[in-house]
């Protein structure tokens, strides 16, 4: 288990807070030790939401002169998203802002290092995927699939799923990161670490995605204190077994699912 820490880098996920985000300066230093930082963004209303993104902008191109670009995940905003009346979709919407970030600082960068990382979902619609299929074509880049235990059909199919993104894209599987999303954890059963061992066995075989994780937290909404760190507990049990290492995927001080309530009532 020791070799498995070792080979992948840690990941945490933060949501798109103003706070969070200017802590995510003290995570760039680009050592391998640091964790890779998948940043949930939520919906927000008019000024709040453009400090956000020129935050996150910020934030983002100095993890890319940390050779980490940060892993942003946009499914929980409606897909029609847009911002400064922009058609774009939101994913290059940031991706053009972070380069204009780098460029104004005249920061000396890898060219292999890409803006931004993409996470998609398991079912993206088919503009979803054209806009991170252009964001290849500028600039080739993984991206993250990220696969939510609820609803837990959906990982039932997701080999499809994978060589659906894959093939529209036009990202090899190879190239693909897989985040296996557990949410929040009451409990660490036999069950459920047999269905995951049993999710990656699959995937390794058929897929060969470039990483496997485990996003998964321990702390409820208003917890004062969190208690056990089940996530920890299913993690290290998974690890040894698993036939590949598994990312150790932490939400941090954060719950599962977005904190705020989205415009509309829509997520």
């Amino acid at each position: 288990m020791r070799g498995m820490r070792e080979e992948l880098a840690p990941l945490l996920a933060v949501q798109g807070e103003p706070g969070e985000l200017e802590a995510l300066g003290l995570l760039a230093a680009g050592r391998s030790t640091d964790p890779v930082v998948l940043v949930e963004l939520v919906n927000g209303a008019g000024d709040r939401q453009q400090r956000v993104v020129a935050r996150l902008a910020e934030a983002a191109a100095q993890a890319v002169r940390a050779r980490r670009p940060l892993w942003i995940d946009a499914t929980w905003l409606p897909e029609a998203t847009a911002l400064d009346g922009t058609p774009r979709g939101l994913l290059e919407y940031l991706d053009v802002r972070i380069r204009a970030v780098l460029e104004g600082c005249g920061a000396t960068t890898d060219p292999q290092i890409p803006p931004l990382i993409p996470v998609l979902g398991t079912a993206p619609s088919d503009r979803v995927l054209h806009w991170v299929r252009m964001l290849g074509e500028r600039h080739p880049r993984h991206v993250v699939v990220r696969a939510r235990r609820d609803p837990w059909l959906a990982r039932r199919n997701l080999v499809g799923q994978l060589l659906r993104i894959s093939r529209t894209t036009g990202v090899p599987t190879r190239n693909m990161h897989l985040l296996l999303d557990e949410g929040h954890l009451p409990a660490v059963t036999a069950g459920r670490v047999e269905d995951l061992l049993h999710t990656i066995q699959v995937l390794t075989h058929r897929i060969g995605p470039a990483s496997v994780g485990l996003l998964a937290g321990s702390a409820s909404q208003g917890d004062a204190d969190a208690g056990p760190r089940r996530e920890l507990a299913l993690w290290e049990a998974l690890s040894a077994r698993s036939p590949v290492p598994v990312r150790y995927g932490d939400y941090g001080a954060g719950v599962a699912g977005p904190r705020l309530e989205t415009a509309g009532g829509g997520r």
